[in-house]
Parts: structure tokens; C-alpha cells; sequence
């Protein structure tokens, strides 16, 4: 699959973050800044690791629904 519509592209860089945060609640580390720190900037979400990996995901399932609308 290609993705060339900005909204696309936009949807699939916040599910890899997501996937990223994921990881990090698992205990992986990052050299890198960290997937919650970027969320948290990025999507103005509060809370701890696990709070804004839920709250994430609803932002990233109603993106999903405004696409196929």
C-alpha cells in the first residue's frame, strides 16, 4: 500500500508512535526522545504511560472514522 494523502500519512505516523508508547510501557528503552514525552507535547494529552496510551488510541480510532466518513 502507498500512502499519498497527507491525512494518511499523518494516521500512520501516530499509529507507529503508538506502537512506540507501547513498547515503552513493556520496559523497552529509547536512545531517542521518548513516545510518551512526543505525545504528550504533540497531542496536549495528560496523564501517566498507560492513561495516554488509552486516551492515544481513541484519538487515533476517531481519526480512523472521520477517514472512511
Amino acid at each position: 500500500m502507498i500512502l499519498t494523502e497527507p491525512s494518511k500519512i499523518n494516521l500512520f505516523a501516530m499509529m507507529s508512535l503508538r506502537s512506540r508508547l507501547g513498547l515503552e510501557l513493556k520496559g523497552l528503552k529509547s536512545s531517542e526522545r521518548s513516545a510518551y514525552a512526543l505525545i504528550k507535547e504533540t497531542y496536549n494529552l495528560k496523564g501517566s504511560k498507560q492513561r495516554v496510551y488509552e486516551q492515544f488510541t481513541a484519538l487515533i480510532e476517531a481519526k480512523k472514522i472521520m477517514e472512511m466518513l
